[in-house]
């Protein structure tokens, strides 16, 4: 079975360089689904799908339709990288300055760089797999 990564965000216009790190990622094997929740679709069913994912990238805003439903889903990922302030308010335990550069790598301008970050967390997830939910640290 591929590596399932899902990579949500908060705005459409931050998704461009994941989204042309779908092929990227697909070469290499690994499965990388991106939304935003600007997006018109069932949530709990995305959750669903979700749960099923070895890394899960959340950037969302507190309030949208589908943000309990996706934290839910993040408890059963095995590594869970929070994106934005809502998000990360959700997993204090954060260490910042290795989250940041996380984030970095994420949010970057281009695919390559998007696909380096997802592998990256793939690694770091496989040591993980006994843990039901961790953070990034960097590590």
């Amino acid at each position: 079975m591929m590596p399932k990564v899902t990579y949500m965000f908060s705005r459409s216009f931050r998704s461009g360089a994941a989204q042309a790190a779908v092929p990227l990622l697909a070469r290499e094997g690994v499965e990388l689904t991106v939304a935003d929740e600007t997006e018109p679709r069932d949530w709990d069913a995305f959750a669903r799908e979700v749960e099923r994912s070895d890394v899960l990238f959340l950037d969302m805003t507190r309030g949208f339709a589908g943000f309990d439903a996706l934290l839910d889903a993040a408890t059963v990922v095995p590594l869970v990288v929070p994106g934005g302030r809502a998000t990360r308010a959700e997993w204090p335990e954060i260490d910042r300055p290795a989250l940041t550069r996380v984030r970095r790598s994420l949010l970057g301008a281009d695919a390559e760089e998007v696909a380096e970050g997802v592998l990256w967390l793939l690694k770091r997830a496989g040591r993980g797999r006994a843990v039901q939910r961790c953070a990034a640290t960097g590590e």
